[in-house]
């Protein structure tokens, strides 16, 4: 099953606009977009194309498309690529509006954060869902930097706009001004300036607990066994659930073959990084059963290792 939506992305100047601006300033948006989709609806693909320049002030036509298996279509499929455009615009929002600082009070009602800067009346409402990516997630809060640092120091380029195409009542999900790129290329000072994530190609996770029905569009974990260790894994790669759904039959004992993203964060204590216990399936590779699985040879870093 698939899904369509078409919008906008607008650069505010010149019917022109420098080439290394245009390119890098969509692969950040890119990036963020990709990334939402995987915070958002895992098993879920998106692919996003673009048409041809408009005239005017240079408009990007951009094609959305998300497709899933049949089995899990609902009716949320049919806004999924609406509601990560929206989510990306509230990121902007709480960006701009935090201005590189945290805010001096954080209220939680229901499902909703409401975060207050310079007293009482200077306040914004978002989900927790937005905040806690907003908190967490370095790759798209880099995208967000990046680009507007980008679209800063380009004289040329005097505000963006996302919005929907192809609408009579057309939506603007994001209209940001030449003076607000600044506030939006300062650091998010919730992130962990000392985070870093290495991505292990084909390595064997052996499965200790499946989650064969994973939640509609939610976060997807299993629970592994890796170099002896416990842990649990965030699957991003929907071709597994793919296959599980074609009759794929897997459990407990049985092995992956997997690129696996690790993420370390900087200990003072020790003065370097250790693993912060957070995993990632990025790309499944193969499967193995007991039945096939042979003894494994643990053998030791060759800086280790002694000639005899």
């Amino acid at each position: 099953m698939k899904n369509e939506k078409k919008f906008e992305f607008k650069y505010d100047g010149e019917n022109f606009i420098d080439l290394n601006t245009l390119l890098t300033s969509q692969f950040h948006f890119l990036a963020a977009v990709n990334e939402l989709q995987k915070e958002l609806y895992p098993s879920v693909d998106l692919k996003i194309k673009v048409g041809a320049f408009n005239k005017g002030s240079f408009i990007v036509d951009l094609l959305m498309e998300s497709s899933w298996v049949d089995s899990l279509f609902n009716k949320e499929n049919a806004v999924i690529v609406s509601t990560i455009v929206s989510t990306f615009s509230h990121l902007i929002n709480v960006h701009k509006f935090l201005k590189g600082r945290k805010a001096d009070k954080i209220e939680e009602v229901g499902n909703n954060i409401t975060l207050t800067i310079n007293g009482d009346n200077n306040k914004i409402t978002i989900s927790k869902d937005v905040f806690n990516i907003y908190k967490e997630n370095t790759t798209i809060n880099k995208a967000i930097q990046q680009n507007f640092e980008l679209l800063k120091d380009d004289a040329e380029i005097q505000g963006v706009q996302i919005s929907e195409s192809e609408s009579s009542d057309k939506q603007v999900f994001l209209k940001i001004e030449k003076e607000e790129f600044k506030d939006l290329s300062t650091p998010n000072p919730y992130l962990e300036r000392d985070v870093h994530e290495e991505i292990y190609a084909r390595q064997n996770l052996f499965i200790k607990k499946p989650n064969l029905v994973p939640e509609k569009n939610r976060v997807w974990n299993w629970e592994f066994i890796y170099k002896g260790a416990d842990i649990k894994a965030k699957i991003t790669d929907r071709s597994l659930e793919k296959k599980i759904n074609e009759g794929l039959r897997v459990g407990q004992g049985d092995r992956i073959i997997a690129d696996l993203k690790i993420f370390y964060k900087f200990s003072k204590t020790y003065n370097t990084f250790i693993q912060s216990g957070k995993y990632e399936v990025v790309k499944i590779h193969g499967f193995a059963t007991r039945e096939e699985q042979q003894s494994l040879v643990y053998e030791l870093p060759r800086i280790f290792q002694t000639k005899h």
